[in-house]
């Protein structure tokens, strides 16, 4: 015989289950959209990259070419159509420069640094590397 007095009301445990599913279900749904965010960001970060890199190399260039024509150093900067940079050319002592570049593109920022060893008969590049800044 079942007892009419129980002191949990009928679907007590239905409503228990519901709340636990609906719970998990929130915390999948957080989760899954977390990872879509990060995925997100790292995929803008992957495309605007090499758009920063080739901003700076286009800095580097005409840095190159200013060095090449003026036979000293020069600062400037571009505005390009997928970012813009910036240059400083450093003398390092007789033909020898430094030219440090920075590009950027949406929230990213590329750093370039060459190192130039000769000016005359030519530009002779020694060094041409990516730096952290």
């Amino acid at each position: 015989m079942r007892n009419v007095n129980s002191t949990r009301p009928r679907g007590f445990a239905l409503l228990l289950g519901i709340l636990v599913l609906g719970s998990v279900c929130t915390v999948v749904t957080i989760g899954y959209a977390t990872s879509v965010l990060l995925s997100m960001r790292s995929n803008t970060f992957e495309l605007q990259s090499p758009k920063a890199r080739a901003a700076a190399t286009a800095c580097v260039e005409t840095a190159l070419n200013q060095l090449r024509t003026v036979q000293g150093p020069s600062n400037g900067s571009l505005t390009l159509s997928n970012g813009s940079c910036s240059y400083v050319t450093t003398s390092l002592g007789g033909s020898s420069y430094r030219v440090g570049a920075t590009g950027t593109s949406g929230n990213v920022i590329r750093y370039l640094q060459v190192t130039v060893s000769s000016l005359t008969p030519s530009v002779t590049v020694s060094s041409w590397q990516d730096t952290s800044n």
